[in-house]
């Protein structure tokens, strides 16, 4: 009950806008040491504490050696040493730093003419190399996903030997759908099904888009899309999409400026029959199997049916 009145007198003496009494940060802090040199079963704590700050302070001072070497080295360097570790351990991993050299996807000289450094890839975007990859159409699509997955994988290798100097860095496409009740490896396996490039971009449309409905993609028209800015305007929401996506959707117009998006024969508008079917034949020749339907594009809630998947 004491300690209950001095709170209330405490509290009450705030409410009169009196200030509270500080006690001494040194008088504090030494009655903390005392406290512990009271509980803690060692005599010479204030050393083992004066040894643990110089070892931090030393640890600090090295690593600021080390970043200031480090970030002079060439990236390629960094690269090169990947592979030679982890790289070529994994047949797809080596064909993927493979493909990554010879695209050049792995810069070695800047804008500037100089060589780029471990420095410079500390400032960049990496985005712009996932893009890049993925936009590569010439590319079977499990291919360019392989040199996805090749790339931040040297990414995370190479922010673990610089202790973070390089930042660790997402799949952006697996940050925007993180959540979704269908997995991004299973819909890969899926878009990897599809044969035809059009039910390709409706399933990305949905996938990528959160909660649009098959009728919404299928009704676009081309004044919808602002390639610009990549955003692609439905009757219920401005939806922003990947790079990639825009790239598949530039792939359907052609030369095309006006009128559907979709069509089918005879310039008719797609049949959302044709799309459903697609998605079933595709869903039965990849992990999803029977139980698929294109609910599960844009459902944002995980339910059982996330654990009968089976997906490497």
């Amino acid at each position: 009950m004491a300690d209950l009145g001095k709170k209330i007198s405490w509290k009450a003496s705030l409410a009169k806008g009196e200030k509270p009494k500080l006690q001494d940060p040194a008088e504090v802090f030494l009655s903390f040491m005392n406290f512990c040199e009271a509980k803690i079963p060692s005599t010479k704590l204030k050393k083992e504490c004066e040894r643990f700050d110089e070892q931090r302070k030393l640890i600090k001072s090295e690593y600021k050696k080390f970043i200031s070497e480090i970030a002079k080295e060439p990236f390629i360097a960094s690269f090169v040493v990947w592979v030679k570790e982890v790289g070529q351990q994994d047949t797809e991993q080596f064909e993927g730093a493979t493909m990554l050299l010879k695209n050049g996807l792995i810069c070695v000289v800047g804008d500037d003419g100089k060589q780029w450094t471990i420095e410079n890839a500390k400032v960049f975007d990496h985005r712009i190399v996932i893009d890049t990859i993925r936009c590569h159409r010439e590319w079977p699509l499990h291919q360019r996903e392989n040199v996805v997955k090749t790339y931040l994988s040297f990414l995370s290798w190479l922010s673990a030997e610089t202790f973070s100097y390089i930042a660790r860095f997402e799949d952006p496409d697996q940050v925007r759908t993180r959540g979704r009740m269908l997995p991004y490896p299973a819909f890969i396996s899926f878009l990897s099904a599809l044969s035809n490039d059009k039910a390709r971009l409706v399933a990305s449309l949905l996938y990528y888009g959160g909660s649009r409905s098959l009728d919404e993609v299928l009704q676009l028209t081309l004044k919808d899309v602002d390639f610009k800015n990549r955003i692609i305007q439905f009757k219920s929401a401005s939806v922003s999409y990947p790079e990639h996506v825009f790239a598949d959707v530039k792939a359907i117009a052609q030369s095309r400026t006006s009128g559907k998006l979709f069509l089918g024969r005879q310039k008719s508008p797609l049949n959302p029959a044709i799309i459903f079917r697609n998605f079933k034949e595709a869903a039965l020749n990849s992990v999803l199997g029977n139980l698929f339907t294109p609910a599960y594009l844009t459902a944002g809630q995980r339910s059982l049916y996330r654990t009968s998947l089976k997906y490497s």
